[in-house]
């Protein structure tokens, strides 16, 4: 939450989410798809767009609120989760899922949206430890100028963005 001198009021924001996940046993024992969605007013970490945001040289600074003449506005966002995870042994699966995010900090034309594909085949050797190899392709697009504080350009209007990343992942769940 912002506050400063020119607020002349206080708003709390509020998120919701709601997540549906299917088991799809008749493919394979363990299969599942699932999907989540979220709304936010004034709490966009909820979605996904907490503090600083980056995806490749993109970076933004995110607010909860704004100030516009001396009103207080809160930001909005949302985002749409989804994926599929098939078994093809007791132990190793693959998945597939997409992201789809935007955030509006009620400023002059500078929503910034994101888009993501996911994919990940794993083994997990033992109960509670993954081993995995993921890859994912992400991309953003925003309408004006970013400013991150200090008074940095860190983009300019109408651009896109995107990258593609790869990592190895080790996970032990307790």
């Amino acid at each position: 939450m912002i506050f400063t001198a020119a607020a002349v009021n206080t708003k709390y924001g509020y998120a919701i989410e709601g997540a549906a996940k299917f088991k799809l046993d008749m493919l394979t024992k363990g299969s599942n798809i699932w999907f989540s969605a979220g709304y936010s007013q004034g709490s966009a970490s909820y979605n996904g767009f907490g503090g600083t945001f980056t995806i490749g040289s993109f970076t933004t600074a995110v607010a909860d609120a704004t100030i516009v003449g001396a009103t207080q506005k809160l930001s909005t966002s949302y985002a749409l989760m989804g994926a599929l995870q098939v078994f093809f042994t007791p132990t190793i699966s693959a998945s597939l899922g997409a992201t789809y995010a935007a955030h509006n900090p009620n400023g002059a034309n500078n929503t910034v949206r994101t888009t993501a594909v996911i994919g990940q085949v794993a083994w997990t050797p033992v109960a509670g430890f993954l081993i995995g190899a993921e890859g994912a392709y992400r991309q953003v697009s925003f309408n004006a100028a970013n400013l991150l504080p200090g008074g940095r350009v860190t983009a300019v209007s109408g651009n896109n963005k995107s990258d593609i990343v790869g990592r190895l992942r080790f996970q032990r769940d307790f």
